[in-house]
């Protein structure tokens, strides 16, 4: 799936903002929560989402979801990583 395709796809199913996440080379983001949907698309490197203990890494051109209110983690790998978000508030 293209970024354009992933994008069309984020606006369809009523995601209202779509941006562009960047993360340095093994950055890592503490536990936090967002108060919206998000689906993501990685672009570039690896990106690391941990929620409940469970750790998935996600790849270029892999989907990650999360939803509204969930505490989690986010790291990159030793390239950093790209990605592209939807976010989606209730």
């Amino acid at each position: 799936m293209t970024r354009e395709e992933f994008e069309a796809g984020l606006r369809r199913d009523g995601f209202q903002e779509i941006i562009e996440g960047r993360m340095e080379p093994n950055q890592a983001r503490p536990v936090h929560h967002h108060t919206w949907e998000t689906r993501g698309m990685v672009l570039e490197g690896v990106f690391r989402l941990t929620c409940e203990g469970s750790e998935q890494a996600h790849l270029p051109g892999e989907i990650f979801t999360m939803a509204a209110d969930r505490e989690h983690t986010e790291a990159s790998g030793p390239e950093g990583a790209v990605f592209v978000v939807g976010r989606k508030r209730s």
